[in-house]
């Protein structure tokens, strides 16, 4: 009897497992671990004695075929159905944002404190008038000249990101009165990489920024500004990419 609670508790444990796996640890470990202990209840729940005694030794004297045949029925059904369980699981972690309070909504929680270097001449506020949805969007001012060292920014921190994998941070931004390239975003610690704002398109536009953590867990995204002018963000996002998708 013990091995037979074993076995059928394995199996919802198991799918808790894999839940937790996308949302804590890195994921394909935690299915690593949520198969073998699905699969290994499984066997014990097969092998347990009452399994055993009613059905392989019972049923299975009389019926043979039949209790092949459920016992195949069965297991194709469960594997399925895990499959099944596993996409839909991958569908929703691909879909989550990973950036907190990214429409501003909240104020600036989760946002570190907008920060100035080099004696810049710049601000960061939250604004009701101009926003792209919502109530509110993020605002940047900047009227010193465009100097080495001289930057406004605001960043936030996102924390428990799988290692070795590429991201997808979206926002949208509205520029006015600016100079060429006044702000970009960057998610690696030198400012490397970078997606630029542009000047030329009125109006709300969409902007794309697409990384690698390499061997870290946590990614400062920082918003910089550096060149006169005046800049909105608004509605920032964060999601996992297809390891399978090739995206620039």
């Amino acid at each position: 009897m013990g091995r037979l609670l074993i076995g059928l508790a394995s199996i919802p444990l198991a799918l808790f497992i894999s839940h937790v796996s996308s949302l804590i640890v890195d994921f394909p470990w935690g299915v690593y671990a949520a198969v073998a202990l699905a699969g290994g209840g499984y066997i014990l729940l097969l092998t347990a004695e009452p399994i055993r005694r009613h059905v392989w030794l019972g049923l299975g004297r009389t019926h043979p075929v039949d209790v092949v045949l459920a016992a195949v029925l069965v297991t194709g059904a469960l594997g399925g159905a895990g499959a099944w369980l596993l996409v839909k699981q991958e569908e929703a972690r691909l879909l989550r944002n990973h950036v907190r309070n990214g429409g501003f909504e909240k104020g600036t929680d989760f946002w570190e404190t907008y920060a100035t270097s080099g004696g810049a001449d710049s601000r960061g506020a939250l604004d009701t008038t101009d926003r792209h949805a919502g109530g509110v969007a993020f605002r940047f001012d900047y009227e010193s000249p465009k100097t080495e060292g001289q930057w406004g920014s605001i960043s936030q921190r996102i924390a428990r990101l799988r290692p070795k994998t590429s991201y997808a941070a979206t926002f949208w931004a509205l520029v006015e009165q600016a100079e060429p390239k006044p702000l970009f975003l960057t998610a690696d610690p030198q400012w490397t990489r970078r997606t630029y704002v542009e000047n030329q398109i009125a109006g709300w536009r969409e902007y794309r920024h697409v990384f690698n953590t390499g061997d870290s867990r946590d990614v400062d995204l920082r918003f910089v500004i550096e060149a006169p002018g005046r800049v909105w963000i608004d509605d920032f996002e964060l999601r996992e990419l297809k390891q399978n998708r090739q995206e620039r």
